[in-house]
């Protein structure tokens, strides 16, 4: 029997991982909270926070929202997020095309 693989997730390579966890961190660290509060806000444990930062784990696009969700992002800072993060996805594959 295969796993079936998310194709959203298979989708997201190393450098597109840490991007994204880039941009978690800027905004938590906007925010003003540790690790530790962002987990107890988000009711993922610390590990999920760091990995998730750290860019070694590729978020499901829904774990994602809802962090954002518990950290109060404002629509403005949700748009600019996924901005972000669709850009450098365009980037990369830019740069792998060549």
């Amino acid at each position: 029997m295969t796993k079936k693989v998310d194709p959203i997730r298979r989708q997201i390579t190393p450098e597109l991982a840490r991007a994204i966890g880039r941009q978690m961190k800027i905004l938590r660290t906007r925010i003003g909270i540790s690790r530790a509060e962002a987990a107890e806000k988000t009711g993922f444990h610390p590990s999920t926070i760091h990995t998730i930062e750290a860019g070694t784990r590729s978020p499901h696009l829904m774990t994602l929202l809802d962090i954002l969700y518990a950290y109060d992002a404002s629509a403005s800072e949700l748009t600019d997020f996924l901005l972000s993060i669709v850009m450098e996805h365009m980037r990369l594959r830019a740069v792998s095309a060549t």
